[in-house]
């Protein structure tokens, strides 16, 4: 075997290693695979350095939420000599930047990158991409609280998955009609949409995807006033991202048991998991959930009567919140330090 057929199967294998890293939510290991390709073959193709850098750029949007570093990035590749001669990547770079922009609550600017990427795919004829671009059209319209227009994208999504055959798509379009029509009030719907999402997912091993549509279920549930059931569909939630390694959804799984666990009055199940969303979330940097998991945990000790406990969260929290100027948080930490002080006395 050649030298340079050896080194194209590394850089195969290492690349679908990230892949894998990246599909069960494990960021770090994948751009850490990525960063392994960059390192030791200085002298890579052209195409295969800007395609590695757009996939880092991706995770660093995704897994570590450093949209900063991954504008600084994409930047540098829009610099690259002879970029314009791979439109694919022109498209790329427009979606990932429309994705920055959204995420910044830029939507104005956002819809004007996807429009640009969208445009690129169209005429590569790329369903592909323009999937891709397509659902995060959709994603912006639920953003702006327009859910015919997410409904009408997301529709276009699933026509394209199931012309390309994309089962994996198709679950994640399954579950992403739901969480509209969760939005809208149309539980029954959206339990409809999350059941085709999980048998989609199960179809094709995509355990990440069945456990995200047992959570969305459970969340219809928890709505519903069901607790116990969203308690169960939660949990089984959390045991597929414990098995999987996936420390954002474990997060996120916690702190919904968390939250569901003081509304049924039982405190002490909603500290344990409490505790672990906010350890997560404050390993990962992320200030918002970290955030929120902080006030839950300052409500829960204001149950249990350990005020200093609960002060220490609550005015920790409310300084996360001014510091974000998210108004949803703050109204909901102030809520909980009136009740807090009430107590107090």
């Amino acid at each position: 075997m050649d030298k340079d057929k050896r080194k194209e199967l590394l850089i195969n294998a290492v690349t679908n290693r990230a892949e894998i890293y990246g599909l069960i939510g494990k960021y770090e290991k994948a751009i850490e695979e990525y960063d392994k390709i960059l390192r030791i073959f200085k002298k890579l193709d052209r195409s295969i350095r800007v395609d590695i850098i757009l996939r880092i750029s991706g995770l660093l949007i995704t897994g570590r939420l450093d949209l900063k570093n991954a504008r600084r990035f994409i930047y540098k590749l829009q610099k690259f000599p002879g970029i314009k001669k791979y439109p694919h990547f022109e498209a790329r770079i427009f979606n990932l930047l429309g994705v920055i922009c959204r995420r910044e609550l830029n939507y104005a600017q956002a819809e004007k990158y996807f429009q640009k990427a969208l445009n690129i795919y169209k005429k590569l004829k790329d369903d592909y991409g323009m999937n891709g671009v397509l659902s995060n059209i959709a994603l912006l319209a639920f953003n702006r609280d327009e859910y015919d227009n997410a409904l009408h994208y997301y529709n276009k999504c699933l026509l394209l998955d199931k012309k390309i055959n994309d089962k994996l798509g198709m679950a994640t379009t399954f579950n992403n009609i739901g969480l509209v029509y969760q939005e809208i009030g149309d539980y029954k719907k959206a339990i409809q949409y999350y059941n085709k999402a999980l048998i989609a997912a199960e179809k094709t091993g995509y355990r990440m995807g069945v456990g995200s549509a047992l959570g969305n279920c459970g969340a219809v549930f928890e709505k519903q006033g069901d607790y116990p059931k969203a308690i169960e569909y939660y949990k089984k939630n959390f045991q597929i991202a414990k098995e999987l390694g996936f420390r954002r959804q474990l997060g996120i799984s916690s702190g919904l048991l968390g939250k569901v666990f003081i509304i049924n009055g039982e405190y002490t199940q909603a500290l344990k998991f409490l505790k672990i969303a906010f350890a997560i979330f404050q390993e990962l940097n992320d200030i918002s959930r970290m955030t929120l998991a902080q006030i839950h945990l300052g409500i829960t000790y204001t149950k249990l009567r350990q005020y200093a406990k609960a002060g220490v969260h609550l005015y920790r929290a409310e300084q996360n919140a001014m510091k974000m100027n998210d108004k949803k948080l703050l109204s909901l930490v102030k809520s909980a330090i009136v009740d807090l002080e009430k107590n107090k006395k």
